[in-house]
């Protein structure tokens, strides 16, 4: 659908126009939605966590959520405002989900020693890297080249866009959606602490 134009040129689409267009599945209006507020979600998101990798990871994650809400999402109330809410549950979210892997890890550990074995000895390295190969050869071909790019070759988003010929925002949203359905995929098939643990592998090794 074609997003509908003033007559004055310099006026600009109001959140609440772009909304009811994104109700319609309007891959254009989602776009200027993102063009228009990625950053101050980031701000936002480092004023939170303060960490400036974590924040850029935090509003992908929320632009996700916003596409995956899109039909649902309300015109008439403040998009700004929903868009900060989402970024502070996530993080918050993220963290609980951190100090559960390191509750899961100190008690592993304090069992294993106990038996003479530790955490590593029971989930090789090796057999995490297989798991999280699957994970990844489940994604879309064009999501699947950009996260390997990002992940293996260690390309900025800027590196990839120009190697691929596509815009960064595209890159950032092709990594934001790839890490999702790789959690998804490691908890529909192994859950628990692997899942956990395989996830923080995944985040660490695609900041860029």
């Amino acid at each position: 659908m074609n997003i509908v134009k003033s007559k004055k040129k310099d006026i600009k689409p109001t959140d609440s126009d772009l909304v009811r267009l994104l109700n319609k599945n309007c891959e254009k209006s989602f776009k200027i939605l993102f063009d228009r507020y990625v950053e101050p979600v980031t701000k936002y998101s480092y004023h939170l966590c303060n960490n400036a990798d974590m924040a850029r990871d935090i509003a992908q994650d929320v632009f996700v959520k916003i596409w995956e809400k899109r039909e649902t999402l309300d015109p008439e109330k403040s998009l700004k405002f929903f868009l900060f809410v989402l970024a502070r549950n996530t993080i918050i979210s993220n963290f609980r989900k951190l100090n559960s892997f390191k509750k899961y890890k100190e008690h592993f550990q304090y069992t294993n020693s106990k038996e003479d074995q530790s955490l590593e000895n029971q989930i090789h390295s090796n057999e995490l890297s297989s798991i999280l190969t699957q994970a990844i050869d489940s994604l879309p071909t064009k999501r699947k080249i950009v996260f390997q790019l990002s992940r293996n070759e260690r390309l900025t988003y800027q590196e990839i866009s120009e190697k691929l010929n596509i815009s960064p925002r595209t890159v950032e949203v092709h990594i934001a959606l790839a890490l999702k359905n790789i959690r998804e995929y490691l908890q529909n098939q192994y859950g628990g602490i692997i899942t956990m643990a395989i996830a923080i592998l995944c985040f660490t090794s695609t900041i860029m």
